[in-house]
């Protein structure tokens, strides 16, 4: 699906796209209301993985060479920022519960949007 959307719109509209989700999906879970929080869970979600596909398959794209460790390096990094968040994420959560929780992953979000913005700019005649 993602690939698809990408064809159609380009890889820059689709990322911010998915990542948006991944903020909307965060706020959504905030009201104290069963069906909002797994309606924002399913949208954080989908932004979510819909983000990593784009990410890995720009990855492949950007590498001329070494594609293979590019690859591994990329996936070293998900899985370190996955690492690092998580922790980060518990430490919120004792001091201050789920909006603190919600809150850091609403940062997270804009540091990965700006990321984007930032390697869009630089290489914008090598991605769509």
């Amino acid at each position: 699906m993602m690939g698809r959307l990408m064809q159609r719109f380009g890889r820059r509209p689709v990322i911010r796209g998915t990542i948006t989700a991944m903020a909307v999906g965060t706020l959504l879970t905030l009201p104290e209301s069963l069906p909002c929080m797994v309606v924002g869970v399913a949208v954080f979600t989908c932004g979510f993985f819909g983000t990593h596909s784009i990410a890995s398959a720009w990855v492949s794209r950007r590498a001329i060479t070494y594609r293979a460790q590019a690859s591994s390096l990329y996936l070293f990094s998900y899985y370190l920022g996955s690492s690092i968040s998580g922790t980060l994420g518990g430490l919120f959560w004792v001091r201050f519960d789920w909006p603190g929780v919600a809150a850091m992953i609403c940062l997270v979000v804009v540091a990965a949007l700006a990321c984007t913005e930032l390697l869009g700019r630089k290489y914008a005649d090598q991605t769509s």
